[in-house]
């Protein structure tokens, strides 16, 4: 199936500021007392740039995503090919459910630039196939499954270039 793996890079910084007030100043016998400006300043954090995710991370991060998706690929193909309607079926669920998730984790992770728009197209289309698991596991008796086994969505290469454009050996097959 597809496959993803970048690799989030979080950077934390951590400013901590010490300072205290200024002592109060004794009360006086005048009606009106001016506020006291305080002599303390915050420290300002210190500017940074933003370091973009390495295609090296990014296809680390893609080949993890996608793991789970693509063990189950192998015994989806084989009840494919032995027009195992009730495999398929009971398959259809939980494959529908790693797609998912490896579509939330293509939107959660950081990407180079020049790939988002690519892994945007591969969300699109990972949310085209979880609609056809999801009616394959809704299908009843072998027809109405096989008929929607036959519905499978025309691939759009998004996955294949995606590795690509990370630097990844083509997609797994089978």
């Amino acid at each position: 199936m597809h496959a993803v793996a970048g690799s989030l890079v979080t950077m934390t910084v951590l400013l901590s500021g010490c300072g205290g007030s200024p002592p109060e100043a004794p009360p006086t016998n005048e009606a009106s007392v001016a506020p006291q400006a305080s002599a303390t300043t915050e420290p300002t954090p210190e500017a940074s740039t933003p370091v973009e995710i390495s295609i090296e991370d990014a296809g680390a991060r893609y080949l993890e995503l996608v793991a789970p998706s693509n063990e189950l690929a192998p015994a989806w193909n084989s009840a494919w090919e032995a027009n195992d309607w009730q495999s398929l079926k009971a398959q259809a669920g939980p494959f529908a459910e790693a797609l998912r998730t490896f579509a939330d984790g293509l939107r959660a992770a950081e990407w180079p630039a020049e790939a988002q728009s690519t892994v945007d197209a591969l969300v699109g289309e990972l949310a085209t196939e979880i609609v056809y698991f999801l009616q394959v596991a809704a299908a009843e008796g072998d027809d109405e499954i096989a008929a929607a086994v036959s519905q499978m969505p025309e691939s759009t290469g998004a996955a294949q270039t995606l590795r690509i454009m990370l630097g990844l050996e083509n997609a797994p097959i089978g």
